[in-house]
């Protein structure tokens, strides 16, 4: 982690919480000189560091992930809902917290922030002690920033494109700073996994749901009586659908009655596209 993370901290807005617990709001002032590529594998994204301690002044450590909630209201037009990334205790820093902040809609492939003001509420709890402090993020600019993203890109990955020079500003009345963001992408939904078949008269199957975005799965049918990871992708045609969250399929007749050697398989979806196969199993070799 970057020195600066720990030593050019600016101060932005603190609070003293009725039960004595101190709530201060910092961030890196030298974020912004090098851009986040969460892709490539850069972890030092942090929007937020915040710094957690008691009444005597000194830090507050062990805090872990549930005791932070992030909250936003949203003044600007085109925002988006902001969601809490990552709460981990910053290396070699007792009582100060690295915090993502990432919004959680998205609009096509690419991301605009517009120009405006987005607060962030920041709660931290612990022990049963509550501080909150807010602040302000603002746009700079009149047309907003782009930021580019891939529609390839897995739920996991992330990318932040825009220059640092033209990045946001968390502020308060008095203060301001160049800070980097990093965006979480929705891409394809993943794949689900485990795929098995749970019953013959009706004939079931069920599989394990691995996706949070996805909108739906879809069943497919092949057919090889010899080896159903042969089948071709274009012999591959959709059964049915589902909705999101759902973990089965049940035909209303026995699995002989679906074909004899009938291969089939699920991918998940959304408006993306689909996930990668499942993987494969045999309804019934024999009938």
């Amino acid at each position: 982690m970057r020195k600066s993370l720990l030593f050019g901290l600016a101060l932005v807005v603190s609070l003293i919480a009725a039960s004595g617990i101190a709530l201060a709001i910092a961030l890196d002032t030298e974020a912004a000189a090098s851009p986040v590529n969460a892709a490539a594998g850069n972890s030092e994204s942090a929007l937020l560091l915040v710094s957690v301690m008691d009444p005597k002044g000194d830090p507050v450590s062990g805090l872990g992930l549930s005791n932070f909630k992030v909250d936003a209201s949203i003044v600007a037009p085109g925002g988006a809902l902001v969601d809490i990334k990552r709460a981990n205790e910053a290396s070699r820093a007792p009582g100060f917290y690295i915090i993502d902040v990432v919004p959680t809609t998205y609009k096509g492939t690419q991301y605009t922030w517009k120009a405006g003001i987005y607060l962030f509420a920041v709660t931290v709890t612990g022990s049963g002690d509550r501080g909150q402090s807010i602040a302000e993020m603002e746009i700079k600019g009149t047309s907003g920033l782009a930021y580019a993203t891939s529609a390839e890109m897995m739920p996991s990955e992330t990318e932040t494109t825009a220059p640092a020079s033209a990045g946001p500003l968390l502020r308060t009345t008095t203060d301001a700073r160049l800070v980097d963001l990093t965006l979480t992408v929705a891409g394809r939904p993943k794949a689900p996994t485990n795929l098995v078949k749970v019953g013959d008269l009706p004939c079931q199957i069920k599989w394990s749901d691995n996706a949070n975005n996805e909108n739906g799965y879809n069943i497919y049918k092949g057919g090889s009586c010899t080896n159903c990871m042969a089948t071709s992708d274009a012999s591959w045609h959709k059964l049915a659908s589902v909705g999101p969250n759902v973990d089965s399929y049940t035909w209303s007749r026995s699995c002989c009655a679906v074909g004899e050697c009938s291969c089939v398989m699920v991918r998940a979806f959304n408006q993306f596209g689909e996930s990668s196969d499942s993987n494969v199993i045999m309804l019934a070799p024999l009938c």
